[in-house]
């Protein structure tokens, strides 16, 4: 395989980094006024839009106090505890547009239980009262990561394929089950202390696309694939998500935006056969995943929707931004 074939279709890090270097350097006062000039600008249908996915991401509404160890942005920019991670860097890029005495909490990492206190965070349980985590786009340079495949369904292999790490004990489960199985190609590419037969070659996104289907296996929280596979011309099979990001996985319908499977996989065979027979109704849950994956792909507006998400959580915490992205808690525009 081609050394550079690895990091075809995915996100430069190198850019990824020194744009974030360059957000800590430059002021942002031009892109601010930029998007708010945007955002006054929207119609109401696309106002809506960005409001019914800040509601998605905050569901609090009512006022709440940020606690004592609350971090101000002006130390969040000062602290080296995750200065220059991923999470730091894409939490600045939406925090540098407020007053750096504004106070938050937040937590880095794929730690998705619910916290105690209101706080920014990359993931969530979808279920029970989960109000106290807010939803950033956190870690995007891996997990937002969209292909273009230029290879159609009916030219794919008709196959499912998986490749990843199987450290954690339900992927080993998922791996051990159908790694011989004559519909799948799925295997674990993390090092093994001994020999396993279903550990196999590393496979590019690129050569994991010409399948028809691809499996998406949640990990330590969301599952990293899921976003180019929903972008691609491949189906996605996958369990129900049990967990959410700034993704929305808890919008995704079953069988209309993914091929919905069995906690146990075992109508994996019956799906896979019939989305064979019929290409058509594969082609129409490409369609929609596609649908699902354009709300993500405008990143001015992106940009926005992070800082209305902001705006909600100071003004219910009882301060004051100021830059005129004012959101109210039921999603009423004031501008």
């Amino acid at each position: 395989m081609n050394p550079l074939a690895r990091y075809r279709n995915r996100n430069n890090r190198l850019f990824f980094y020194l744009r974030g270097i360059l957000n800590l350097l430059l002021p942002s006062g031009g892109y601010t006024r930029k998007l708010l000039e945007r955002y006054r600008a929207m119609s109401p249908e696309e106002r809506a839009c960005v409001h019914r996915r800040v509601d998605y991401y905050v569901k609090l509404t009512k006022p709440f106090p940020v606690k004592e160890n609350g971090t101000s942005i002006r130390d969040f920019r000062r602290s080296r505890k995750h200065q220059h991670s991923n999470y730091f860097f894409d939490l600045y890029e939406s925090l540098r547009h407020f007053a750096e005495h504004l106070k938050f909490h937040y937590r880095v990492g794929d730690n998705f239980s619910v916290p105690p206190v209101p706080t920014l965070v990359k993931a969530r349980t979808l279920t029970g009262d989960n109000a106290n985590s807010v939803l950033m786009k956190l870690n995007k340079v891996r997990h937002f990561n969209f292909v273009t495949d230029h290879v159609a369904f009916e030219d794919k292999c008709d196959r499912l394929v998986w490749r990843g790490n199987a450290r954690r004990p339900h992927r080993q489960k998922v791996v051990q089950q159908l790694y011989s199985h004559p519909l799948c190609d799925i295997g674990q590419t993390n090092p093994s202390p001994e020999a396993v037969p279903w550990h196999k070659p590393y496979l590019s996104i690129d050569e994991q696309l010409r399948y028809k289907f691809v499996l998406s296996i949640e990990g330590n929280d969301v599952a990293t694939n899921l976003k180019w596979i929903m972008s691609s011309r491949s189906v996605c099979f996958m369990t129900r998500p049990t967990r959410e990001t700034w993704f929305m996985e808890g919008d995704l319908i079953p069988d209309h935006h993914y091929v919905h499977l069995q906690s146990d996989y075992g109508d994996l065979e019956e799906k896979a056969h019939y989305y064979i027979a019929h290409p058509q109704r594969a082609r129409e849950i490409v369609r929609n995943a596609h649908d699902h994956v354009a709300q993500f792909i405008d990143d001015d507006r992106e940009a926005i929707i992070a800082l209305c998400v902001l705006d909600r959580y100071f003004s219910l915490s009882g301060q004051s931004p100021t830059l005129g992205f004012h959101t109210s808690a039921v999603s009423t525009p004031t501008l």
